[in-house]
């Protein structure tokens, strides 16, 4: 999911996407700042995080640069402090802003993914993300932009795998297919603190609850449950045709709503009974709600749908305990919740 636009993730992910908050200061004072003139958390924005996702897209990280310091932007943090062995907390201090922009610095073409054919001996961005991408799946690769040996045994084993054609070249539809494929990766470290207004007291009798998804379905098979993918799927996978109702498996406030390239369209909601966050992955279409807005228990919201890194129609479904989805909670398995809600009724 990766991931993402704002986002996972998660996909997860977010695909991987996630998330975290800081006080945002005023949009006059974050315009006046220059990249490392201050610490750079989630949650801000301003002139200083736009000069950051440049410097991550030429990392081969590619994000919106909107200057909005979004899940997306903090994933792409996130794993470049993984990458280099950095403290993995999504702060972008002077030395670590001093050292991305001196990495950034174009020695390496700036090329979109998908966007020609790469093979060996190819170097760029586009390089940089197949690398990390070929990593999402599993097969061991350094990020380091250059299409070597290294990289095109990766390239073949992958091939092997996903019965693609074995000659270590990757076309512009196979790099499309890689990317559609590549489970969202798991998202490691805190995450940074924020002030959360506390849940509305409860409306709903204990154990209210409802299936989610409102018309024919059915559960995934191998690597659409919990902790399937090596551990880095966070939640359960649910089929549906494109198009079935989703409605709120618990009443609540809606923490969060946005699209990303692994999530797709996805809306998080704070369950005002249990506190729990309830996310919904893979939209149709983007919701009309916004974060703040009040949700009853079975109200439809939107539809099933396969936006984002998605091969078929489907709901991918979280469950993450107090105090929140990427607040410092944790995802925990939702199908015996599921369960329940389906036989209730």
């Amino acid at each position: 999911m990766p991931f993402p636009s704002r986002s996972l993730i998660t996909l997860p992910a977010l695909t991987a996407v996630a998330l975290a908050g800081a006080l945002v200061p005023s949009s006059a004072a974050a315009e006046s700042y220059n990249l490392g003139e201050r610490t750079l958390t989630p949650g801000m924005s301003g002139r200083d995080v736009k000069q950051l996702q440049t410097w991550l897209v030429r990392l081969g990280l590619p994000v919106a640069r909107d200057g909005d310091f979004g899940p997306a932007t903090e994933a792409a943090v996130r794993r470049y402090e993984r990458e280099e062995k950095l403290p993995e907390d999504a702060a972008v201090d002077r030395d670590q802003a001093r050292e991305m922009r001196r990495e950034a610095r174009p020695r390496r073409r700036v090329i979109s993914y998908a966007s020609r054919t790469l093979k060996r001996g190819r170097t760029g961005t586009d390089v940089r993300a197949l690398q990390r991408l070929l990593i999402d799946h599993g097969v061991r690769v350094s990020p380091d932009g250059d299409y070597g040996p290294a990289t095109l045994k990766a390239v073949r084993r992958l091939e092997r795998r996903k019965k693609l054609r074995v000659d270590g070249k990757v076309t512009r539809t196979e790099a499309r297919t890689i990317r559609r494929s590549a489970p969202v990766p798991e998202v490691t470290g805190k995450a940074t603190p924020e002030i959360q207004p506390q849940p509305a007291a409860s409306t709903f009798a204990p154990g209210s609850r409802v299936f989610p998804i409102r018309g024919k379905w059915k559960f995934g098979g191998e690597g659409a449950h919990f902790h399937d993918r090596g551990g880095a799927h966070r939640g359960e996978d649910i089929f549906a045709e494109c198009g079935v109702p989703l409605a709120a498996a618990e009443g609540g406030k809606v923490v969060f709503e946005d699209t990303d390239s692994r999530a797709g369209h996805y809306v998080v909601i704070r369950g005002a009974e249990s506190g729990e966050d309830h996310v919904y992955m893979h939209l149709r279409r983007a919701v009309t709600l916004k974060k703040g807005d009040t949700v009853a228990t079975g109200e439809r919201f939107g539809e099933v749908g396969r936006t984002g890194n998605a091969s078929a129609c489907h709901l991918h479904f979280e469950i993450w305990t107090k105090p929140g989805w990427y607040r410092g909670g944790e995802p925990r398995d939702p199908m015996p919740d599921l369960k329940a809600w389906k036989a209730a009724g």
